[in-house]
Parts: C-alpha cells; structure tokens; sequence
C-alpha cells in the first residue's frame, strides 16, 4: 500500500508554497491557482507511481504483483447491464432439465445483482467515487459492488440514482443509450508482471497473486542458492496457502479462533491466517523458529538418524523407489505386526511381514528381497538375527516375534537425505496454488534426495438403512448369431509392448 502524503505531489499547499510567495500571499485567486496545480499533480504523482513501480521490478522480491492506478474512469453502458459473462447459465446442477427447462444457451438468466463485463486487467478495487473532489456517492466493496474474474456486480443500479454524471447516446436523431462515468481509487490491474520479469526464465506460468510470487521466488532460491528445507517452506507454502513461521524468536501471543472461517495465530510481529478446521500446533507462549509449521494441514517430516517415522501413520511407495513391474504402490504401516518365519528348498530362512498391496506386487516384492539377500550372502533373515555368532540359519527363537515395517523403512532404507511432505487439501487456504503446481518439484529436487509427498483427503462417511432395500433379477434377451470367416486371406504380425498400469 502506497503511503499518503508520499511526497509534495500529494499536498498542493506546499505546491503552492513551492511557485512563489506571489501565489500565496497576493494574487486574489490562489485558490483557483492552488487547484490547477493539484490537477497537475496528480497527473504528476500517477507518473511518480510508475516510476517507482519499474524500479521496484528490478528485483523479484520486490516486484508488485498487480499494477495501481490512483485514479481511474470506468465508462458503463446501459445496454450492456445483466449481459455480463457471469449472467450466462452455470451448468453447475443448479438447474433443472425437465420438460419445462429453467435455462437455454445463449440466454441471459436473471440476477439480483447489476453486473457489467470490464477491462479483464481490471482485478480489484476498494472504493468507487462519482467525482475526484467533493464526492458524494463512495461505492465500497465487498458491501457495494464486487468484482471477478472481468464483471463487476453492484448490489444497486447505478443508472437509478442520479449521483452518478450520465450522458446519453445518439445515432442521428436517435436516443440508442446511456453511459455513466465512475471514478475507480486506487485499482489494482493485473499486467502479468511476475511472469514477464521472471517466470517465463524458468517456464512457470500461473495466474498473477501474491502465491505465484512467492512459488516463483522459492524456485529460484532452490536454484540459485542450492535446494534447502527453507526453499521447500517457501514453494509449499504458495501452493497450500498455508503458511510457516517468518522469523526466528517469535512469540506466541494470541491464538484467535471466533472468525466463520479461519483461525489466526498472532505473534508479537506478525499474523497467521489458517483454516478454521486445523489442528494448531503451537499454544500461547512458544517461542518459534524460522519455517516451523503452525498446524496439521502442511507438515514437514524428515527422517535423519532413522527418526520420523513417529509423526506418520502409512507410508506408500512405488514408483521411484521400487523397481519396475509392480502394479501399483505398497503400503508400509506404522504398527506392530507379526515376523513370517518360512524356508526355502535350500533350506534359507525367509523371512515376511505383512505389507498393504496387490498380492502378486506383495509376493514379487518379497521374492525380490530374498533373492537379493541370497546373491548378497546376507538374507533379511539374517540381517534379523539377534544371536551373537550365529553358525546357522536363525530359527523363530532367534528372530524378533514382531516387527514395525514403517520404522524398518525408515531405520535401513529412508534415514538417509528422504523426506515426506504431509498435506491435507480440505485445509488449505483460500488462494492456495493447488497440487497441479507440485510438478515444479522436479526442477529442485536434488538427484541424490527422496521427496515423498503424503496427500491424506478427507473421505465424507456415508449411511445406508439396507433393510428397506429390495433386489430384483431381470433376464435380458441375447440374440445369437452365426458368423463365416475366410482364414485363407489373414496373416499374422506379433507385437511385443511393455504395459504399465492398474488391474483393477
């Protein structure tokens, strides 16, 4: 936001002051003088806003994200009311397609609202006035008038009050129209200038806010300065909208939970907006560190030292990690479950616990791991062996009755550079980038480092009194036929392919 008075440009008075004692002090019509030069000025100070605008591009931290005009006339015309892109049928399910249909293409539906379509760069604005000085008709938004996505609804025709400078149009003779002359404060224009300045280097294209700054700045910081867990704060934080902790040594001070739809954690420097519905994990006195995570909608879990595992439930693995040929991931659970003790025909001990998946994935992967441990000299079974020097294959009485296959994960396959990346998509924020954005990863992620993100949605539970439910078989009539085919005339060609997939 653009401090006032930023300069002299926004006080005639000291522009007065600044021609001459003459002005001010003799000539009868200083007042006259004095708005002339304000007219002037505030030409002047658009000017002075562009200028600083463009220095402030020069620098990606610094670039706005939306171009603002101090003033700006918007023109309506009176025909075009209710023809806006929004008052076209939605087809959505609010509708209804029976025999007397609600909607048909191509045809306006009707609105409480009075919309117009508008310049599309147009984005935002908080205040309309009818007149730059001595205005008597101020239009607020979110209370007036709204704007999205190039339509601006007011709550009340603007061409039903007279405060509002008209004039009218003619073809000849002929009244064709109306047009009303608003005066826009301080609107913000989307020019797209975070992608022309910097995100077409790196081929990151999104639609302008505060969040693709904010992933486009994290993208380069990973590549510029190295890919670090502070880098992967700043990219999950835009595509969630969630956010973490800015500065080191921050308190705690309020925790504000009455908002309809957020909660904030207020800090003794700054504010934090999250989800209504999140689990807060900080409470009123903490002292924070720099990129800790305030809830459980967007969780960080690395897995140094063999650690981490705690903080999950499951884990999925596939593609990456397994090699090729699996139908789909498998699942490790962070639960005790029983050691599997079986021997080969050589007489090798075979070792299994029980793992989520497609039982042919589940039996190739622990034929897999057996055979490796062979080849290597070392089964898992071995591995598992809790005597001091054993001389021969273990028995059940020298392996452990139970086992945690997560934590095994995690101790001898995880524990070095991988970490998981826990989300909850119901509790992002309201200008949250979304997972669509999450293939930007690819250019950051270090060849020798493992990112896992977890996604864990929300499953609505539904009831269903069965007892009232009937079942009726119908046989449905197929028709046979016979068919000749001539085998003289077909030749046949083999092609071999590699199929990747479900069976489902």
């Amino acid at each position: 936001m653009v401090p006032f008075p930023l300069n002299e440009l926004n006080e005639p008075d000291k522009l007065l002051g600044i021609l001459g004692s003459f002005w001010t002090q003799t000539f009868g019509g200083s007042n006259q003088v004095k708005d002339l030069v304000d007219a002037r000025s505030a030409l002047d100070f658009e000017n002075h806003l562009l200028f600083l605008e463009l220095i402030a591009s020069i620098s990606r931290f610094k670039l706005p994200v939306f171009h603002r005009e101090n003033w700006f006339f918007l023109l309506l015309n009176e025909s075009d009311k209710n023809q806006s892109k929004l008052d076209l049928p939605q087809y959505n399910g609010q509708y209804n397609y029976s025999e007397a249909p609600e909607i048909f293409y191509g045809q306006f539906v009707s609105t409480n609202l009075f919309r117009w379509n508008i310049d599309p760069k147009l984005v935002n604005a908080n205040t309309i006035l009818n007149r730059i000085t001595g205005s008597t008709a101020i239009l607020t938004k979110g209370t007036d008038f709204q704007i999205t996505e190039g339509v601006i609804s007011f709550i009340q025709d603007p061409f039903a009050s007279d405060k509002w400078a008209t004039r009218e149009v003619f073809e000849g003779n002929e009244l064709v129209d109306r047009q009303i002359g608003m005066w826009v404060y301080n609107g913000q224009f989307d020019w797209n200038s975070v992608y022309i300045q910097f995100g077409y280097a790196i081929g990151v294209a999104l639609r302008s806010s505060e969040e693709y700054k904010l992933l486009m700045n994290a993208i380069y910081d990973c590549l510029v300065e190295g890919t670090s867990i502070r880098g992967f704060q700043q990219f999950f934080t835009a595509i969630t909208d969630i956010p973490v902790v800015k500065e080191n040594g921050e308190i705690v001070e309020t925790i504000f939970n009455q908002s309809l739809e957020s909660t904030f954690v207020i800090t003794d420097k700054n504010v934090y907006r999250l989800h209504k519905e999140s689990e807060i994990s900080v409470a009123v006195g903490d002292v924070l560190h720099d990129g800790q995570t305030l809830s459980d909608g967007l969780e960080f879990v690395e897995f140094n030292d063999g650690t981490g595992y705690e903080q999950l439930q499951y884990l999925s693995v596939g593609y990456g990690i397994l090699d090729g040929g699996y139908l789909d991931n498998l699942v490790f659970a962070n639960e005790n479950v029983p050691l599997e003790l079986t021997y080969d025909t050589d007489g090798k001990a075979e070792v299994r616990f029980e793992i989520g998946g497609f039982a042919l994935d589940i039996d190739r992967f622990w034929t897999t791991v057996h055979q490796k441990g062979i080849e290597s000299g070392q089964t898992l079974a071995n591995l598992l062996d809790t005597r001091e020097n054993p001389i021969d294959e273990p028995t059940a009485l020298a392996l452990p009755a139970e086992i945690n296959p997560l934590q095994f994960l995690v101790e001898n396959v995880l524990r070095f550079n991988a970490f998981v990346i826990k989300l909850k998509p119901h509790l992002f924020g309201p200008n949250a980038l979304g997972l669509e954005s999450a293939f930007f990863l690819r250019k950051l992620i270090p060849p020798h480092t493992l990112c896992l993100i977890l996604v864990e949605l929300r499953v609505a539970e539904e009831t269903y009194d069965t007892t009232s439910i009937e079942e009726s078989l119908t046989l449905l009539p197929i028709s046979t036929f016979s068919d000749t085919i001539d085998t003289t005339t077909i030749t046949e060609r083999v092609r071999f392919r590699q199929v990747g997939g479900k069976c489902v």
